[in-house]
């Protein structure tokens, strides 16, 4: 046993090997334990093995002790399920398998017992391998009071007859497993392998750990790409051996997960870390790397902002680190949990987090955890400003923020500096305010710099507090210039950057000199639940405007979404009061009104009117008004001087409200917007601007139009996605898919259950009618609607050549895998050869236009993720990268006959008037608020949800 366990010690591969605090050395317990073993004292032996496992819960030596003293002890059982966890941390070690073969042999087992013993005869590092292999039955069977100890040395001579020992490449094996797990080559380990895969019987966890190696190594050497590949070809080698390979599984998908997260993509993070949480947990122990595992979910659902699924985490890693006894991951999670409270409007939530955070503070200040202290701190530094302690809430944070920028740590620097901005703001000094914010925002662009564009728009949704906190501050400070700089910093960057990656931003004075006499801009910015920030633009003015009428959010809450609650008539007294509410069925006085309304209330009054612009009952039309003039309050009354002047608007959006179609808003004359203005959005001026540097041919032919197409028959295909792990999974897929240009993605459509549809009629009258306006006007219709041929269009350069395309046909959007959005194609029964039927929005980015305008009469086309700092990433996006200037894109389901009469007016009125598609849309839509086009179609559900965004 004595040079088994040398091996044992350093064949641990330095992996998760993590110490409790104050805990007993390493070597003196396998030194103990030696002696006991000598001494045939199993008391000894048990008090060391359990102190290995418990202090070192990470290293095999410890499952690989205890396991053996079992077996010492004749507790055959027991012992294997240590013997399992053993093997599982270490499976390509001598010792492992001729421990496991010493169980097998006294289980009955003779043939795993022999297989094991080859290949702990394959692995031996050192000649004398075969005597201590007898000698530990030896110990094993005396103390255990067996007496098969001459048929176990009969098999042990046996093997090793068969498996004579080789020691140098056994050597050169496990001397290449340090180096290579700290990113240093080793050049003997493909020779080495392949000797010993010759060797019989075959060990395949000699390669799997090979292929493992290969991956940490080219991770360890910042050879990204290779080690993604690297660890995705071990994973899939792996999965016949998923048991024995837990361990090294996880830390694969451990390190996938990381590679994944500093790539921005969080999502796909996310999933990997939870797939090493589950692989770990097979090996039924608890042990530090789950607590980093844990920790690592943590971090990436706060960044998705996965806030009530971080808090399980938390729970969760709260009740590990009480199993292992570790402070370290016991304040991680209270610092986290009490973070989820700090901002609950209940009070008694609040105190419970000030409790958990100076918990965690505590427990960092006394193991010594500097790094995470700062993180506790600058969430202790919130409760002491709710405390009302805000001197010292300030300083704390200066100091950290200087620490922070000292040592470079910029991220928790920049966190820190919007805090501090906050801190000044709530205090009214505005000026620090902007100060602290912009040092914060200049942090972020630091970063950005160096991103991908898809890297900078995850960025931005998780910085993008900081430009709103800088918005606010230059509101205050009646900065207009500085105002509209922060606002177009927080809109549409991800399309300027793929637009145009060196554009400068756009000025004040640019946005002036695009705009026409009669035209009025709103730059929207929502600064919280129910609160706007307005900048409006015309010519030769700006003005800004602050609106924040919480009664009448309260009001509308509590005479409609409340009653959703079925709140019983006996309690409206106490409802009265709009700081008293009742959540979860619990009654709450909190200390403001403005707490009584949050974010979930203003998420939910948005759904809610989306909900009402689709229904036609019209017992529901009182409600829909009420809902309606609400907005119009909110968003366009505080301009009201202003839209006297001005019939142009065009809307600049802020988060939800790219949901709504303004035009559609009531004003106190019960007149729908749109009755009274030309309305257009646009994603930002910056984006704007470069739109409209954009040179196109006036010789192009007027339009290409695609409709009719033909469907597979409606349910042909069964969803297999349920969780949102298997939605991860798809967006995972998705990913490495469009990195190596296949975007073929048939096999994550059928699994969220896209697949054939019903036929639209309506689509092919519509596009029939707009091929008689003109004979240049070029109609694609049925099978010919396909996929590749549009394909074929873009590549050939004739798709340049249309002034407007249009797609007439099903259309979807899928907010969590925003690139699965997009429009349904014709769908041969034969297939269309390397396609999928469906053109989603990374093809659609990808085609070749030149058109002034592309639309897509379909339903939902205008939706897609809202991410902050960008506002809504969809097709919108997809077809102005394309090279239209202009879109027309759906907010909702659309009606298929009053669509088809939208389009025909627009395009008789485009091709054969001349007008322009910004002026000819506003006249449609006003015609049918008004039932020029019939009693039916006044309602809004007809004629509101295509909305014309771009120049």
């Amino acid at each position: 046993m004595k040079k088994l366990l040398f091996l044992l010690l350093f064949s641990a591969f330095g992996l998760g090997q993590t110490k409790a605090q104050g805990g007993p050395d390493y070597l003196s317990l396998i030194q103990n334990f030696k002696s006991g073993m000598e001494a045939r004292n199993a008391l000894t032996m048990k008090t060391n093995s359990e102190q290995l496992i418990k202090y070192f819960n990470d290293d095999y030596a410890g499952y690989a002790l205890n396991g053996y003293f079992l077996l010492c002890r004749g507790q055959n059982l027991e012992a294997k399920k240590q013997l399992d966890v053993m093997y599982q941390l270490n499976p390509t070690d001598a010792a492992s398998n001729s421990l496991l073969s010493l169980y097998y042999f006294l289980a009955g087992n003779t043939a795993e017992a022999k297989k094991h013993l080859s290949w702990g005869f394959q692995l031996a590092t050192f000649p004398e391998y075969k005597q201590e292999v007898i000698h530990d039955a030896e110990v094993a069977m005396e103390m255990a009071s067996r007496a098969e100890l001459p048929n176990y040395i009969s098999l042990v001579n046996q093997v090793a007859a068969e498996t004579p020992l080789d020691i140098q490449t056994a050597q050169a094996f496990s001397a290449c497993i340090g180096p290579m797990m700290q990113g240093q080559s080793c050049p003997q380990l493909d020779q080495a392998v392949g000797r010993l895969n010759l060797k019989k019987p075959f060990n395949p966890n000699i390669e799997l750990m090979a292929t493992f190696l290969k991956s940490v190594n080219a991770y360890q050497q910042a050879n990204y790409i290779q080690a993604r590949e690297g660890l995705d070809r071990y994973l899939q080698k792996s999965e016949a051996n998923k048991q024995e390979q837990a361990f090294f599984r996880s830390l694969a998908f451990q390190y996938k997960g990381n590679l994944l997260f500093v790539n921005y993509d969080y999502q796909s993070a996310l999933l990997n870390i939870r797939r090493a949480v589950a692989e770990i947990r097979n090996l039924s122990v608890p042990t530090s790397s789950e607590a980093t595992y844990l920790y690592y979910q943590i971090m990436y659902e706060t960044q998705l902002k996965l806030e009530e699924e971080s808090l399980q985490s938390s729970y969760n890693l709260l009740a590990l680190a009480d199993k292992i006894d570790n402070d370290l991951y016991r304040a991680h999670a209270q610092n986290n949990i009490g973070k989820y409270f700090l901002y609950s409007a209940v009070p008694a939530e609040r105190a419970r987090a000030a409790e958990f955070i100076l918990s965690a503070l505590r427990l960092s200040e006394r193991g010594g955890f500097t790094d995470l202290e700062n993180t506790v701190r600058g969430n202790y530094v919130i409760v002491l400003w709710q405390q009302g302690k805000k001197a010292e809430a300030k300083e704390n944070s200066d100091r950290l923020y200087s620490s922070y920028m000292k040592s470079g740590q910029y991220n928790m620097a920049e966190i820190t500096a919007s805090n501090l901005g906050f801190f000044y703001y709530y205090d009214q000094d505005y000026r620090s305010a902007a100060n602290y914010f912009k040092k914060a925002v200049d942090l972020t662009e630091s970063v950005r710099k160096n991103l991908s564009p898809e890297q900078r728009l995850t960025l931005m949704n998780q910085r993008s507090e900081a430009y709103i906190g800088l918005v606010m501050a230059y509101q205050k400070l009646g900065d207009s210039k500085a105002l509209f700089a922060a606002q177009d910093d927080n809109r549409g960057r991800f399309l300027r950057d793929r637009l145009s990656p060196n554009a400068q931003p756009a000025t004040i004075e640019e946005a002036q000199a695009l705009l026409g006499p009669q035209d009025l801009l709103l730059y929207y910015t929502l600064t919280g639940p129910g609160e706007i920030i307005i900048n409006a633009i015309t010519k030769n003015s700006a003005q800004a405007f602050y609106n924040y009428p919480i009664d009448d959010w309260i009001g509308l809450k509590k005479n409609f979404t409340d009653r959703a609650k079925r709140i019983p008539p006996s309690y409206n007294s106490f409802m009265q009061d709009y700081s008293n509410d009742i959540v979860d069925g619990n009654f709450i006085t909190y200390a403001s009104k403005e707490q009584s309304f949050r974010e979930d209330d203003f998420k939910t009054i948005v759904e809610w009117t989306r909900e009402l612009f689709k229904e036609e009952d019209p017992k529901l039309d009182p409600v829909r008004n009420a809902f309606l003039k609400h907005w119009y309050r909110f968003t366009l009354e505080p301009v009201a001087q202003l839209l006297a002047t001005y019939p142009n608007l065009i809307i600049g959006a802020s988060n939800e409200l790219n949901y709504l179609p303004f035009e559609a808003f009531i004003n106190r004359q019960n007149q729908y917007l749109i009755e009274t203005h030309n309305v257009r959005y646009i994603p930002s001026v910056s984006v704007w601007k470069i739109l409209k540097n954009r040179t196109y041919s006036s010789n192009r032919k007027p339009a290409l139009v695609m409709g009719g197409a033909i469907y597979q028959p409606s349910g042909n295909v069964k969803g297999t996605a349920r969780g949102i792990n298997d939605f991860y999974a798809i967006s995972e897929s998705l990913s490495e898919k469009i990195s190596r240009s296949d975007f073929n993605f048939k096999k994550e459509l059928q699994s969220m259950g896209f697949g054939g549809a019903d036929y639209l009629q309506g689509t092919l009258d519509e596009v029939t009618f707009v091929g008689t306006l003109s004979p240049d006007v070029k109609v694609v219709t049925g099978m010919n609607m396909k996929e590749s041929y549009l394909k074929q269009l873009s590549n050939s350069g004739e798709l340049k050549n249309y002034k407007m395309v249009m797609l007439s046909t099903h259309g979807f959007t899928v907010d969590i895998i925003p690139e699965l959005s997009g429009v349904m194609m014709s769908q041969p029964n034969e297939g269309d050869g390397n396609e999928d039927t469906f053109l989603l929005s990374p093809e659609i980015a990808r085609l070749q236009l030149q058109a002034d305008l592309a639309i897509l009469s379909a339903c939902d086309t205008g939706l897609g993720a809202l991410v902050g700092g960008e506002g809504i990433n969809g097709l919108n996006s997809s077809f102005l990268l394309a090279g239209a200037n202009r879109t027309l894109l759906s907010l909702w389901p659309v009606n298929d006959f009053s669509t088809s009469l939208t389009m025909k007016n627009l395009f008789k009125r485009v091709i054969v008037d001349g007008e322009d598609p910004f002026i000819s849309l506003n006249l449609i839509k006003r015609a049918l608020a008004k039932g020029e086009g019939g009693e039916v179609f006044k309602h809004p559900k007809y004629w509101a949800p295509f909305l014309l965004n771009g120049i």
